[in-house]
């Protein structure tokens, strides 16, 4: 046992010892630099596509704006009045359809669909009605 721990412990197996941990560092060090940049690479792909997501989104309000300001600039008036009759038609439409839904129809589930359908659509309508409404007053700078 004695040759076994004179070659362990001895100054060539103490360089050979050194140059094995050496390069097990090294390759540790270039192994942690790959994955950090496949990281920082990834990380760069993200960021370029949310750019380019968000000059898209800039780019597709500032067309609808652009394209809402032409209507309400460069429109007949005839086509402003028809227009402006569109919501309050259309809601009163729904209100008359429910209540001759309700007294016309007889049979209990034909009435209930019937109902419901002229529920989802009022709901939908005045959702998106007040939804752009929204989105327009929120779209428009601030007057102070």
């Amino acid at each position: 046992m004695g040759w076994i721990t004179d070659l362990l412990f001895n100054a060539g197996s103490g360089g050979l010892f050194g140059m094995v941990g050496s390069l097990a560092t090294t390759w540790m060090r270039l192994r942690e630099k790959k994955l950090d940049n496949q990281f920082q690479l990834n990380l760069l792909d993200k960021q370029a596509a949310s750019a380019e997501a968000v000059a898209s989104w800039n780019a597709f309000m500032a067309s609808q704006s652009a394209s809402a300001s032409d209507m309400t600039e460069k429109v007949a008036p005839w086509a402003a009045n028809v227009r402006a009759v569109t919501r309050p038609a259309l809601t009163a439409f729904l209100v008359v359809g429910a209540f001759v839904a309700i007294l016309i129809i007889d049979d209990e589930a034909v009435k209930a669909n019937a109902l419901q359908s002229f529920q989802m659509l009022a709901g939908t309508s005045v959702a998106w009605w007040f939804g752009s409404r929204m989105t327009t007053q929120m779209n428009q700078p601030t007057r102070k």
